[in-house]
């Protein structure tokens, strides 16, 4: 059985609905309890993710872009992206942070636009609340 959108025909089918909630990990050093949490609402193959992560401080990895989870597996290609929608970062850069949903993975990345890198020590121990959108695998 499916959902049907605008239709009854198998091009109008939605087969694939979730709704959920899932705690974004950092894939370096550890989050805070809280507010560090998600949801998500899977629509055959799109997901829509907003949520909450704020960070401990404790990353021990330099150089790398912060990534976190996603609670499922991306597409390939440039499956997605999202906003911040609220920081209580200073960083210089924070205005123009954007995130990149890593294709093939659980995660996204955060970037600077023009393509600079955020790191874990930049991420810091700050809070950040996000919305994206992304294909899934």
């Amino acid at each position: 059985m499916g959902i049907f959108v605008g239709g009854t025909g198998n091009a109008n089918k939605i087969d694939d609905y979730e709704e959920g909630t899932y705690t974004p990990a950092p894939l370096d050093g550890t989050a805070q309890a809280t507010p560090t949490d998600g949801q998500y609402t899977k629509i055959g193959n799109f997901c829509i993710v907003s949520g909450s992560i704020s960070l401990n401080g404790d990353a021990t990895t330099s150089g790398n872009m912060f990534q976190f989870t996603l609670p499922f597996t991306a597409g390939g290609g440039r499956a997605g992206s999202g906003v911040i929608r609220y920081t209580n970062s200073n960083h210089a850069d924070t205005p123009n942070i954007t995130f990149h949903v890593n294709a093939g993975q659980a995660n996204v990345a955060l970037y600077v636009s023009g393509g600079g890198t955020f790191t874990y020590a930049e991420a810091s121990t700050n809070r950040f609340d996000f919305c994206m959108m992304y294909r899934t695998s």
